[in-house]
């Protein structure tokens, strides 16, 4: 409708709705009088099915605090056509608050006119209102919020943190994404290595590369059991090429493979003997093109074999892992042209901790993370790594592995600018519910100390 209208006011009524018949009359007054104004709001008037007065609701905040108290006062009745020209139109994926969104969109950047006058006559339960589910509009508001924290944050903050509030651009391709899955072997349990596999196999567009990280013969073993026409691509880390290089060595040889083939791959995963549920790819995929980052993760199930799952580790924001590592090998997708833009690669030293390790590497190149509260994978009770510390099977080199990584940690979290920023950026992507988190604040604010603390003894 504003793209057909000619004039050079565009003024909105819902269905079922009714104008004063002033309403021309006092615009014109008004747009004559403010002549840079663009966006005008007047009071309304509720009324009945039958078109009985119920109430008049006069402007009760000013646009000034517009994100905490919504469209009370701020509700559009008429609009300039070259605001529109100049940020764009509604967005079609607040509905059904796209207006709310369009005036914090018009308040960031000029003063909104709110008017005393009635102009408006809103119908309630009017016929062929439409009906959305109950507390849609509360939830989408809030995402509104989120959204508009974090835009305040990238603005204000980007002087502070760099490249850390940049963003990759979107995807010129949403939903069209190719993936590759790394499955790092032993060949010791071959019926798990399978099931990752067909885990893999099912999803859109995301090819397994199972690397074997043993000798010849497992090597060959594992060409038998996924033969070169079904797609699934099997690379071979040699330990006889590489002696003493541990669970970073074969991942390096699949990101080396990824990096090479730019044409084939847009983003990297990784499974080991874990499985991916039946929609990961796509959403992550879809997640990647649409929210400009360069890693996205979700939340993971674990299960003991022969048991029901459960809730894995607890989310949280990226920075807090300079304190702890959180987020599962199987839960995120990484951006291909992040990678080889930052050249990041495991190191091949270690016996535990790598996955935490790479993480690291990956935010402090200003890697941007965005987490998704979908539950999209899998990993299973099975190796060394997924053992309490006093299970480990070398709980010395646990130790001293854990303790180098920790270092590396505050390290990263001396030496990157902007740290905080990032932090209070991400929170906005989590529920900060305690009952539904036990002990994400505390955790969070730990986080906070240790970055602000590391920071202050920057030179």
């Amino acid at each position: 409708g504003i793209r057909e209208g000619r004039r050079r006011w565009v003024l909105f009524l819902d269905c079922g709705d009714e104008l004063e018949p002033n309403a021309a009359a006092v615009l014109k007054h008004y747009v004559e009088r403010f002549p840079r104004c663009r966006y005008i709001s007047s009071s309304l008037i509720d009324v009945d099915e039958h078109g009985g007065v119920l109430r008049f609701r006069g402007n009760e905040h000013s646009t000034e605090c517009l994100f905490d108290a919504g469209l009370a006062g701020g509700h559009p009745i008429a609009v300039r056509r070259d605001l529109f020209e100049e940020i764009g139109p509604f967005d079609s994926r607040f509905e059904p608050c796209q207006d709310y969104e369009f005036a914090l969109r018009t308040a960031m950047r000029e003063p909104i006119l709110l008017i005393p006058e009635p102009l408006y006559r809103r119908r309630w339960r009017a016929p062929g209102r439409p009906a959305f589910p109950a507390g849609r509009g509360n939830a989408v508001r809030q995402r509104i919020r989120r959204e508009y924290m974090r835009r305040f944050l990238a603005r204000n903050g980007r002087a502070a943190a760099g490249a850390a509030t940049e963003v990759r651009p979107r995807s010129p391709r949403p939903g069209e994404l190719r993936g590759a899955a790394v499955i790092r072997t032993r060949n010791l349990r071959p019926d798990l290595l399978a099931e990752a596999v067909d885990s893999v196999r099912i999803q859109s567009r995301l090819t397994p590369i199972v690397v074997v990280h043993c000798g010849e013969d497992d090597l060959r073993a594992v060409e038998d059991r996924f033969p070169a026409e079904d797609s699934t691509v099997v690379l071979f880390a040699s330990e006889a090429l590489g002696p003493g290089r541990r669970a970073g060595y074969p991942a390096n040889v699949a990101l080396d493979y990824v990096a090479e083939q730019p044409e084939r791959f847009d983003y990297v995963c990784f499974l080991d003997d874990d499985v991916f549920y039946p929609f990961f790819a796509a959403r992550m995929s879809e997640a990647l093109a649409w929210s400009g980052a360069d890693l996205v993760y979700g939340i993971p199930n674990q299960r003991v074999p022969w048991q029901p799952a459960e809730a894995g580790q607890m989310p949280l924001p990226s920075g807090c892992l300079v304190v702890d590592n959180f987020i599962a090998c199987n839960t995120y997708v990484l951006a291909a042209g992040f990678l080889r833009r930052s050249g990041a690669r495991f190191d091949e030293s270690l016996h535990y901790c790598e996955d935490w390790d790479f993480l690291l590497t990956l935010w402090a190149a200003g890697a941007r993370f965005r987490f998704i509260a979908e539950t999209v994978s899998e990993y299973r009770i099975v190796g060394d790594g997924q053992l309490p510390a006093a299970e480990k099977r070398r709980p010395e080199l646990w130790a001293a592995n854990t303790a180098q990584v920790k270092e590396k940690a505050r390290k990263i979290a001396r030496a990157t600018r902007g740290g905080l920023v990032r932090l209070q950026h991400e929170t906005l992507d989590f529920d900060w519910s305690e009952a539904r988190r036990p002990g994400w604040t505390a955790h969070m604010l730990h986080t906070a100390h240790v970055i602000w603390a590391e920071a202050a003894r920057r030179p």
